[in-house]
């Protein structure tokens, strides 16, 4: 009965911010337990779309997925002067330089693990370098919704 916008709103307030507050602990649960929390967030686009919703619901919501949306974590805890500073990165600086160092690389905290980094470091050079959050968000979220629909594609 509600309108489609106050709907959306609802679950990005209340559910979706709880899942995304709390991926600095996702990230190292098992993929079994990630998929349960896939599960959660298709369930709330269904609600939001009116019926029973897949992963192409979610990302034609503009959401990310659980395990995509550890690429923004990673930048926050680089550039982010509100981060705590027991979960702050540093940045690797290789003592030669290489083609494969051509962009900002993260060195492998103990607490993050090599997970985060790993994802991080994948990124092409350009938005690893990207200082500005705002402007990193959006270009690493187009970038991964638009590869969550090709595998989507792929395996459909």
């Amino acid at each position: 009965m509600l309108p489609f916008n106050l709907r959306k709103t609802i679950v990005q307030s209340f559910v979706l911010s709880k899942l995304y507050y709390h991926d600095v602990i996702y990230h190292t649960l098992p993929d079994y337990l990630q998929k349960r929390l896939q599960i959660i967030q298709k369930a709330v686009a269904g609600f939001v779309v009116g019926r029973y919703a897949s992963l192409d619901d979610v990302l034609s919501l503009n959401w990310l997925p659980i395990q995509e949306q550890l690429h923004l974590l990673v930048h926050k805890a680089l550039y982010s002067p509100f981060w705590p500073r027991y979960l702050c990165l540093k940045v690797y600086n290789p003592p030669r330089n290489l083609r494969s160092t051509s962009g900002t690389q993260v060195e492998i905290p103990l607490i993050i693990q090599d997970d985060a980094a790993a994802l991080f470091n994948k990124l092409p050079a350009n938005l690893r370098n990207t200082v500005d959050h705002n402007v990193f968000s959006r270009e690493v979220k187009h970038l991964l919704l638009v590869k969550a629909k090709i595998i989507i594609i792929f395996f459909d």
